[in-house]
């Protein structure tokens, strides 16, 4: 007998949503968004009408919902388009495309799917959210330049501008400003004078369709410190920019120009006080006075200035030891000394004016303090004198002069003090002496004296006294050369020459000796600049600083002053009125010379001072204990005196 066996057709697998994701073109918008939409097989019968939002953004009137506009593709693989019709663009909210259930089939068996909706993706659209605040970068000193990153932030639509803004606080928590300096609104910050002894924040804000977002802070900058300054004497009368201007060393070397005083515009030298702390600046006929602030600004004392007494003071020089300011005065020979006071004002000492030769320009201590030579263009000699460091008085060595070549201009005299130099302008010759090491007194070498420099100007020696460098007052060079220690004689370097950015006036060898500045007396460059490496000079880039500032002369180095970081009450502290308690204190930078006594208490009594220690820019632990069994009990406060640490590097 026969069977009979029916076979059934295998049944379709219901299709399912492999992946619903923002597409990666074109761009999401608050008017469209484009999703890619995969199932796990073949469909069919996908339309526009299959979709709905299940999201936040725009479902509340008076705004347009968010509608699927186009669908195309075929098989696995479907674009949807979804637009939103409000005016303006959907407002924010949460966008959740959703395929209902069932909406396409296969084509094997007419399965219909995906069983249950399917939901895209989630996007939040809205203003830019931050998840990493920016961060700041760069040394923080004047004329530095300052770079704020945007940070990390989350936006749909995606980010189209960022915002900056600088801000400036006291004390790197509270009272935050905006700061004035250049590019306070943007990505890059020039440190300003005004922002030393405060702290920086940058703030960024993120923009995209919806707008603004709040702007995110970076942390505090480190404490704004003051670099090293260079100041120079500007007298060209028809210059808006002429009296004298101070550039910040930056950290290449290069000078940023920080401080500007524009008059008088006939200011012909300027000079600074031992302690850092005061500058004078010379006309032919008036010495003006300035505090130096912290930031390297500029106040006139009271009075403003003193008379020189005469027409033509060509250059200021203060001694070694601080006590006086020497003024030369070219048209009647003489040397009028002023003393300096405690406050930093200057007082004419009539009795010790002291006459030289014709047409003196430069006054030039050596190392010690103990001996000044005076340059005399008519006749072409130099002047030479002990220095009372009591009583400020020169007194003519013997022989009170030496000779050197036709219209001499400077002297400069090596560090050890062995060797000394003179520039003749008219003669194109640098005269080469000996010093007597007793006296001071200086000898011409045994010829030949001299080597030949047309023009010859300013001078540079090293520290190490191997090295000299010399301006051409029109050649628009400096000649470099080597020093014999054993000999004193000059050997032309290789190369012989290096070119600057305008004719040379004075120049300047900075105290670490890696940079060389040469000031200009014309009208095109303020001061060419030069690094100093294997003992010769190349030019830095820019090779000049500031072209607006013509006519320049004397420029003068000004270490930064030590600035208090923290000065606070040590956390492991106990209060108790028998117990020593101690205080932690930091500099912005490595000092030298801090001792218990250079604090003062007060508050409470019956506590004393018992130490100090530490090293560098700190941290340093000051102790303070009872003077007796127990101190009274209230505030112990503790004060650091004005000007109780040196840099600790001495110049």
């Amino acid at each position: 007998m026969g069977m009979g066996i029916l076979t059934t057709p295998a049944l379709a697998a219901v299709p399912t949503v492999t992946s619903f994701s923002v597409a990666a073109s074109p761009a999401l918008t608050r008017a469209s968004a484009t999703y890619s939409l995969v199932f796990s097989e073949s469909v069919t019968g996908l339309a526009t009408n299959d979709f709905s939002q299940a999201g936040t953004s725009g479902v509340a009137a008076p705004a347009s919902p968010w509608v699927a506009s186009a669908v195309s593709g075929a098989g696995t693989t479907y674009t949807v388009t979804f637009t939103n019709a409000t005016a303006g663009g959907a407002p924010a909210g949460t966008l959740i495309p959703q395929l209902s259930m069932n909406a396409v089939s296969t084509s094997v068996g007419a399965t219909v799917g995906p069983a249950a909706a399917a939901p895209a993706t989630t996007i939040t659209l809205g203003l830019p959210t931050n998840s990493a605040v920016p961060a700041v970068t760069g040394t923080v000193k004047i004329g530095e330049t300052l770079a704020c990153s945007t940070g990390t932030w989350t936006a749909v639509p995606a980010i189209s501008t960022y915002a900056y803004q600088w801000q400036v606080s006291a004390d790197g928590s509270t009272g935050w400003a905006n700061a004035t300096g250049t590019g306070t609104a943007t990505a890059s910050y020039v440190v300003n004078a005004v922002d030393v002894t405060k702290y920086l924040r940058c703030n960024a804000t993120a923009t995209n369709a919806y707008g603004a977002s709040a702007a995110a802070s970076s942390s505090a900058t480190a404490i704004i410190t003051r670099p090293d300054f260079v100041y120079v004497a500007s007298n060209n009368s028809t210059a808006a920019t002429a009296g004298i201007t101070g550039f910040a060393v930056t950290s290449t070397g290069a000078l940023a120009q920080a401080v500007t005083t524009t008059g008088p515009a006939t200011m012909r030298s300027v000079a600074q006080s031992k302690n850092g702390r005061y500058l004078y600046g010379a006309t032919p006929t008036t010495i003006y006075q300035y505090a130096i602030g912290q930031g390297g600004g500029l106040t006139a004392l009271s009075p403003a200035s003193v008379a020189a007494g005469v027409t033509t003071v060509w250059e200021v020089e203060v001694s070694k030891d601080g006590r006086f300011l020497y003024a030369v005065s070219r048209d009647d020979g003489k040397v009028y000394v002023y003393a300096i006071g405690a406050d930093g004002q200057l007082t004419a000492v009539p009795a010790l004016t002291t006459t030289v030769g014709g047409g003196p320009l430069y006054i030039t201590f050596n190392a010690a303090g103990t001996v000044a030579y005076v340059v005399n263009r008519t006749p072409s000699t130099v002047s030479q004198f002990s220095v009372d460091t009591t009583t400020g008085a020169l007194t003519p060595l013997t022989p009170a002069t030496v000779a050197t070549g036709s219209d001499p201009i400077q002297l400069a005299i090596t560090p050890d003090a062995k060797w000394a130099y003179v520039t003749s302008y008219t003669s194109g010759l640098i005269t080469m002496y000996s010093v007597n090491a007793a006296t001071g007194a200086l000898t011409p070498l045994t010829a030949p004296a001299t080597v030949s420099f047309a023009n010859a100007y300013g001078l540079a020696i090293s520290a190490d006294s191997t090295r000299l460098w010399a301006s051409s007052w029109n050649g628009a060079i400096i000649g470099q050369y080597a020093i014999n220690g054993s000999t004193g004689r000059l050997t032309a370097l290789s190369p012989a020459t290096v070119a600057l950015a305008g004719w040379g006036s004075d120049m300047l060898l900075t105290p670490n000796g890696q940079n060389l500045y040469v000031t200009s007396n014309n009208a095109s460059t303020a001061v060419s600049q030069f690094a100093i490496s294997g003992g010769l000079a190349s030019a830095l880039s820019p090779a000049s600083a500031n072209a607006a500032v013509a006519n320049t002369f004397t420029p003068i180095y000004s270490k930064s002053r030590p600035v208090v970081a923290s000065f606070a009450p040590t956390a492991a502290n106990v209060a108790s009125a028998s117990a020593a308690i101690t205080f932690t204190l930091s500099f912005t930078e490595p000092v030298a010379g801090l001792t218990s006594g250079d604090f003062s208490l007060g508050g409470a009594a019956g506590w004393g001072i018992t130490g100090v220690t530490g090293s560098g820019s700190g941290p340093y632990t000051l102790s303070v204990a009872p003077t007796g069994a127990t101190g009274s009990q209230g505030a112990v406060t503790v004060t650091l005196a004005v000007d109780a640490v040196t840099d600790a590097l001495t110049l």
